[in-house]
C-alpha cells in the first residue's frame, strides 16, 4: 500500500512474524496481563 503525500512517499508492507516474535508477543502479554492483575488487586479493596 502506497500513501503519496506532497514529495513524500510511503509505503506499508505487512510483516512476517518469526516464531520467536510470536514467543516474545505471548510472553509478553502474559507479564501484562499479571501486572494488570496485580494493580486490579491492590484497587479492589478501596
Amino acid at each position: 500500500m502506497k500513501f503519496t503525500v506532497l514529495f513524500f512517499t510511503i509505503t506499508i508492507q505487512k510483516r512476517h512474524m518469526s516464531k520467536a516474535d510470536i514467543d516474545h508477543n505471548v510472553n509478553r502479554k502474559k507479564l501484562m496481563d499479571e501486572v494488570l492483575d496485580r494493580q486490579c488487586s491492590l484497587y479492589l479493596p478501596l
